[in-house]
């Protein structure tokens, strides 16, 4: 067909022009001129019906638009146009005039241009990136998703379509970002709920129960996406988990009945003892209001934090002191509270969950507890930094059970110290401890300069005060004059006779002098800032001078000139007393001016000897920390190796670099308090000495750590999101690649043939090396967790006795660990399944009895899943990425020996480290996923000796000792002789039970264990298979569109041009959000 018809005469020409002066160049740029035309006319003739400005602009103008905004296209989408304008054929029938473009003929199958394709690879754009590019560039391509939807659809119901618009809700789903579990533990008045709120840059949000037989219930926080600034829920249990009667043991303040009474109590205020005693849990769990709350939620939502802590801790506190009419509280039926803020620490996906501990006496919240410690990614151990080194908090806080979990779950690099209230510290302890007196001796000097300084100024102040305080008694005076000489004068215009007074002013009584201080004494005389003339002098004409007018009677009448004289004498005197009245208090503003100067200095100084100590703390404290916490795990190291294998355990061999262990622990020493003060908060508090920046406080830095524990998975989910879309694009191009003109359908049968042939053998390869991996995964467990736990069996077993027996032996109050238990923890023990934690100690009678199988099996364990089944699954996908590899290499050379070169070689060639990308993700995926489930597992252990013995936990909870008929007469001496009697039975139930059962359950712990581990390695192979034949399913029909497609309809053709072509010109928008920060 002919392609000029439409074009304006003056280009026709111009394009001759420029063909005729070219007639000496070879023909390959004659060719690539053509190709390059060809494809601006198939640009052009696409567009040219769906642009107005081709309607409303005549065609000259029209067409010059049309090549600017040619030129303005990237060089991809030109590439694409390019390899669409090689379909369009123009064979003049003779050699061109002048006005006749030149007629060129070429082989279009050999030309390498029939490679120039558009392509957009997301993941080389945005190679190592930061997380906040990655999720900007996962945003984009999820609206670019979006609007590949709408012309898909119009292609429904192709199976094709069909496949693709499920490709890309698959795609889709894959970003949600991840949750970054951050666990904070720690002990009452350690700070854990301060640090928290100055992470979060709040006063108060989290809620606190003030009552002290309550287990503060778990918290967690979130980022909040709404609108509204703050919001909560407030999640309650299904049922209650108290229950059994009420005893006399309920009375008896801080044991395990009187909590459980305490919250039965607040559910049920309007109950009396008797009616509690006398109800049951169906009957209580019948409560309408109770049956209201139980398994929902109540949610907030608040623009103001106080509000929201207001309500909050309207459900969370406990009422019990106040006063009137008792109402239902809810605070025992609360199973989790989560709270959502945007706090920006929190905005990459962290989530702060506030775990008061496992051990609450709600199994519900304990349960809840239990299920974050496992999610955590990261642990937080909150104590005080006067108590961190001393009590060694990482190494203590975490008790040997909790590290060995630990271990067992592979998160001993998760533990980050927070040492807390780095503002209370002792300066002179410091400098002793430290040894600062060298540095801080200046610091000390210019304190002591600055005191003195400030004593001296304060004792010429108190001197000033006291000669102010003599000039207003004076002013006092004086005033008392005027006013009785005015009296005088007043008497005499009158024409009455006034004589000089006497003792006594005829017009008032003298008023009290007020130169006596508060204790009567006199005050000094002496005026340091005035010249002993002009103290002498005020004297004179002021009360000396009134005193001889008093003591003047000689009967004579006062003149109206004497009174007048008198009068302006003492208004003289006024005014120059009032004057030396300001001299004094310009001179006392003066010296308070210096006193607040000299304060502030020496407030400025011992600030900074403050802050030269919290820093020197801080430094001394973190290598103490470190050290501790990695003697902690060699000594739990050592004990382990030497519980598998003490004849050949060597302790001076180490399991790991403790070195490494050590300086791998995160230690921040915050401040919250002067954190909070300098962000403008604690408006009431006083100033926190020591701290000028925030960055001091190392709030600021925690914040930071807490946005990069989030970092790996959102790299890693944005990364997978990137790759799986590359490999979508490519899918969609290899349907438009070209085939070449000289593809005979022989040819495409025979292509298709040596592709199936060859997916077959790739697929029997692949899932023969897939289930032999996981066969290997099963012997390894079998050899290094299962027979380990056989062989620890009887260890445990010949154990058992003798740990049943020191839970009943006599206590020893100086060191309670070596003695036994008490009657009512034995109980609570009993009441609780074995797991009981009374503020002091915890207690687990479960994990005691299979803790030898414990120990045997942790470094196993660990060695397994933390590291053996990593580096088995990684190597094979590497050997699965090279079968890929094969696969591909194998079909290329196939086809071109048989068939000629596969045009689209190269574009399949660019899936195959997309496609190895995807299965590395697959086996990252299950590498975590069975890291998760062996956290599971290896806890299992315990609940199946707990459920061993739940029987006689029955039995000794039931055995009471009771005597009702004499119990109300005979009080505590015979409760306490009928409890001795119940105790030594309920000790003698329990030895009798565990001799009877230890050879069974400890076999039935280790056989639940391993019927869980098998299931696992079942499942992971399952999951491996079918996630793995859908990849290579998809491969496949890569392979079939490149070599044996069908011909499309128009109608699919050119919906698909236009779903690459938007693919295409969104690569601006896609490299805008990389270059600026690969230009950095």
């Amino acid at each position: 067909m002919t392609l000029f018809n439409e074009i304006p005469r003056k280009h026709i020409l111009t394009q001759n022009l420029a063909a005729e002066q070219s007639e000496t160049e070879t023909v390959g740029k004659e060719l690539r001129r053509y190709i390059e035309t060809a494809g601006f006319y198939a640009w052009l003739f696409r567009r040219k019906f769906s642009h107005s400005i081709y309607v409303e602009e005549p065609d000259a103008v029209a067409f010059m638009d049309a090549c600017n905004e040619w030129r303005n296209l990237s060089h991809y989408t030109i590439a694409y146009w390019v390899n669409d304008g090689k379909e369009l054929q123009y064979t003049p029938t003779s050699t061109p005039p002048y006005h006749q473009p030149t007629q060129i003929t070429v082989d279009y199958t050999n030309n390498s241009e029939t490679n120039a394709f558009p392509e957009l690879s997301l993941q080389k754009i945005f190679s190592d990136c930061t997380p906040e590019i990655l999720e900007a560039s996962v945003d984009l391509g999820v609206n670019l998703l979006e609007q590949l939807k709408k012309p898909l659809r119009h292609l429904s119901p192709d199976i094709d379509a069909v496949d693709w618009l499920n490709s890309i809700e698959n795609l889709q789903k894959q970003t949600l970002p991840p949750k970054t579990i951050v666990g904070v533990v720690g002990n009452i008045g350690g700070g854990k709920s301060s640090v928290i709120h100055a992470m979060l840059d709040e006063e108060r949000l989290v809620p606190t129960n003030s009552m002290r037989a309550c287990t503060a219930v778990v918290t967690e926080i979130s980022y909040n996406h709404d609108k509204v600034s703050y919001r909560a829920e407030v999640e309650f249990i299904n049922l209650l988990d108290a229950h059994g009667n009420v005893t006399t043991e309920a009375w008896r303040q801080e044991t395990e009945a009187s909590i459980a009474y305490a919250k039965i109590k607040a559910v049920y205020p309007e109950y009396t003892k008797d009616m509690l005693q006398k109800s049951s849990v169906t009957r209580l769990l019948e409560h309408s209001k109770v049956q209201e709350l139980l398994g929902g939620k109540k949610e907030i939502f608040e623009f103001d934090p106080a509000q929201l802590y207001q309500k909050l801790q309207s459900y969370v506190d406990s009422k019990e002191k106040t006063a009137g009419k008792k109402e239902l509280e809810v605070w025992p039926l609360i199973k989790v509270v989560r709270i959502y803020v945007k706090a920006a620490c929190l905005s990459t996906g962290a989530v702060i969950v506030d775990l008061p501990g496992v051990h609450d006496s709600n199994a519900a919240r304990a349960a809840v507890a239990e299920g974050y410690m496992k999610q955590c990614t990261g642990l937080w151990i909150v104590a005080p930094i006067t108590r961190a080194v001393d009590d060694k908090a990482a190494k203590s806080l975490l008790g040997d059970t909790f590290k060995r979990q630990l271990k067992m779950d592979g998160k001993l690099d998760s533990v980050s110290s927070i040492c807390s209230k780095t503002d209370d510290i002792s300066i002179l302890e410091c400098q002793e401890s430290l040894d600062l007196e060298a540095q801080m001796s200046a610091l000390w000097m210019r304190s002591k300069e600055y005191s003195t300084m400030k004593q001296r100024c304060e004792e010429q102040l108190d001197m000033l005060k006291e000669t102010k305080a003599e000039y207003i008694a004076t002013l006092d005076h004086i005033d008392e004059q005027i006013e009785a000489w005015e009296g005088f004068k007043e008497t005499i215009e009158n024409g009455n006779k006034v004589f000089a007074p006497g003792n006594k002013l005829p017009c008032r009584k003298r008023r009290r002098n007020r130169n006596s201080n508060a204790s009567g004494s006199p005050q000094k005389k002496h005026r340091p800032s005035i010249s002993d003339s002009e103290g002498d002098h005020a004297d004179t004409g002021s009360e000396s001078e009134l005193d001889d007018e008093e003591g003047d009677d000689s009967g004579q009448p006062l003149t109206l000139e004497v009174v007048e004289e008198k009068l302006t004498e003492l208004k003289a005197n006024k005014r120059e007393s009032r004057l030396h009245r300001q001299k004094i208090d310009a001179e006392m503003k003066l010296s308070r001016k210096e006193i607040s100067k000299i304060k502030e200095k020496e407030t400025n100084t011992k600030a900074e000897m403050s802050a030269m100590a919290i820093s020197a703390r801080n430094e001394y404290s973190r290598e103490p920390i470190q050290q501790d916490f990695a003697a902690g795990i060699e000594e739990l190291d050592h004990e382990l190796a030497e519980e598998v294998d003490a004849s050949n355990f060597n302790p001076e061999i180490d399991v790991r670099d403790y070195d490494e262990v050590a300086k791998a622990l995160p230690v921040f020493c915050v401040s919250s308090r002067a954190y909070q003060k300098l962000q403008g908060r604690f408006q009431k508090e006083a100033h926190v000495p020591g701290f000028q920046t925030i960055e001091e406080t190392e709030i600021p830095q925690l914040q930071a750590h807490c946005k990069r524990l989030t970092e790996a998975s959102r790299k890693r989910n944005c990364q997978r999101f990137l790759n799986g879309v590359d490999q979508f694009f490519n899918s969609l191009r290899l349907i438009l690649s070209p085939e070449g003109i000289q593809v005979t359908a022989e040819q495409k049968i025979a292509r298709a043939a040596i592709v199936e042939d060859e997916y077959k053998a790739f697929d029997k390869e692949l899932e023969k090396y897939l289930k032999s991996t996981c066969q290997h995964i099963v012997k390894e467990i079998e050899g290094d967790i299962s027979q380990v736990c056989d062989k620890a069996i009887n260890i445990t077993r010949k154990q058992a006795n003798k740990t049943v027996r020191s839970w009943g032996a006599p206590t020893n109050d100086l060191d309670r660990p070596a003695g036994g238990l008490k009657w009512a923890t034995y109980k609570a023990l009993c009441r609780r399944n074995g797991v009981y934690s009374n503020g002091q100690d915890g207690h687990n009678w479960n994990a005691e009895l299979i803790e030898p199988v414990i120990k045997a099996v942790a470094p196993n364990w660990e060695k397994v899943f933390s590291r053996g089944l990593h580096d088995v699954l990684k190597r094979a996908a590497k050997e699965s990425a090279s079968l890929l590899e094969s696969f591909h290499n194998n079909v290329s050379v196939k086809i071109s020996q048989e068939t000629g070169p596969l045009e689209s070689s190269h574009m399949l060639s660019q899936q195959i480290p997309l496609y190895q990308q995807i299965l590395n993700d697959i086996f990252s995926r299950q590498i975590l996923e069975v890291r998760e489930k062996s956290k599971d597992t290896s806890r299992m252990f315990e609940p199946v000796i707990a459920e061993t013995l739940s029987p006689v936990y029955e039995v000794c909870v039931e055995e009471s000792g009771r005597a009702p008929a004499i119990l109300n007469v005979f009080d505590c001496f015979l409760t306490a002789l009928i409890s001795i009697g119940s105790f030594m039975r309920m000790k003698e139930a329990m030895s009798t039970f565990v001799h009877q059962a230890r050879d069974t359950m400890f076999h039935q712990s280790v056989d639940a264990v391993r019927k869980a581990l098998n299931e696992m390695c079942q499942s992971l192979e399952e999951a491996l298979l079918s996630q793995i034949e859908k990849v290579i399913i998809s491969l496949k029909r890569d392979y079939m569109s490149a070599v044996h497609r069908g011909v499309l309809s128009k109608e699919k053709r050119d919906i698909l041009k236009d779903v690459l072509e938007t693919i295409t010109e969104s690569e601006s928008s896609f490299r805008k959000l990389a270059i600026p920060f690969k230009e950095m």
